[in-house]
């Protein structure tokens, strides 16, 4: 396998599961795309360094052409079989502990929230150890 080859399977990997796995957003056009985009940029809940330029990563998704057959589509409002896991480091600029503390009070006792004692984006801290 070519470098750019491994390169563009990897890119096309990460596209596939964000977009299989994500909400539906059949018909939107590229005009809704650029609307949500710049209403992402302007949003004060986001990270600093990365809202300006986290929304392009989801622009493939409203032109993906599959999803999960296994997606789940709710109800989001009853106690489910098995706990979420949701993990996040410390200290990562990208996807702020804040943002996964959020999502647990949310979901109640329906998550369970893991943090790493780390710094940055999941692949700069794979090989630290979890304490849990």
């Amino acid at each position: 396998v070519r470098r750019h080859e491994a390169d563009e399977a990897a890119t096309y990997g990460g596209i596939a599961i964000a977009c299989s796995d994500s909400i539906d957003p059949r018909g939107t056009s590229m005009k809704d795309v650029f609307k949500n985009t710049i209403a992402a940029t302007q949003s004060a809940n986001g990270s600093h360094l990365f809202t300006p330029v986290w929304p392009i990563s989801w622009n493939y998704c409203s032109f993906w052409p599959e999803r999960a057959m296994e997606r789940y589509t709710g109800p989001f409002n009853k106690t489910l079989a098995n706990k979420v896991l949701i993990a996040n480091n410390c200290l990562d600029a990208a996807t702020p502990l804040k943002g996964a503390q959020a999502l647990a009070k949310i979901m109640g006792d329906n998550a369970a929230l893991v943090v790493q004692e780390g710094i940055g984006v999941s692949r700069a801290v794979m090989g630290t150890w979890l304490d849990y």
